[in-house]
Order: structure tokens, then C-alpha cells, then sequence
């Protein structure tokens, strides 16, 4: 969990970026991912903005670097999916496209 967070902060900080990150397992309705956060208290409104991206592009990307990156070198026992969130952003697009679903 400590090298998913180390991670991240990192990628961050190559962006010219400073921002911590928390980690929390998730387990619940077939989600049983690493949920990744980066605070956003020291980041600008654009900033935060530039990480989402136009329809969550750039932090989708960002997701599939840090699935791909921290898995590379793990046994298939220790490998894990990451889910990234900043702002809210993942649990807002969840709950639409559960509502949709519900329609």
C-alpha cells in the first residue's frame, strides 16, 4: 500500500505538483480495488481540473499507469487493481452510471 501511495505523490511531483495521497482497501459491490485519493487542499481548481481531464481521460490514464506500473514486477498473488480518485470524481461517475442502470 505504501509503494501504490509513494507512487502516485511522485507522479504527481514530476507534474510540478504537491499533494498527498491516502490509500483505502474497497470491498464492496464487486469493487475490490485500492482506492488511491489525492488530496486536494494544496491544488488549484485548474489543477485539480487538469488531472480529471475532458471526461475523466487523464486520471483514467493516470489509473492505467499505476495498474500497470505496480503490478509489473508483482506475483500474480500480490497483484491488485488501483482505482484513482480526486474530488470525488470516481464516486460521482459511479452513482450516474448506477442511476442509469436503474432506469
Amino acid at each position: 500500500m505504501e509503494k501504490s501511495i509513494s507512487w502516485l505523490e511522485e507522479l504527481l511531483a514530476l507534474q510540478g505538483l504537491q499533494a498527498s495521497v491516502s490509500a483505502e482497501q474497497k470491498n464492496e459491490e464487486g469493487d475490490d480495488s485500492l482506492w488511491l485519493t489525492i488530496d486536494t487542499a494544496s491544488l488549484s481548481e485548474g489543477q485539480v481540473t487538469g488531472l480529471i481531464g475532458d471526461r475523466g481521460k487523464v486520471l483514467d490514464s493516470m489509473q492505467y499507469l499505476a495498474n500497470t506500473i505496480l503490478n509489473l514486477s508483482a506475483d500474480a498473488a500480490e497483484q491488485r487493481a488501483y482505482t484513482l480518485e480526486i474530488n470525488g470524481y470516481r464516486q460521482k461517475r459511479q452513482a450516474e452510471l448506477k442511476a442509469l442502470a436503474d432506469e
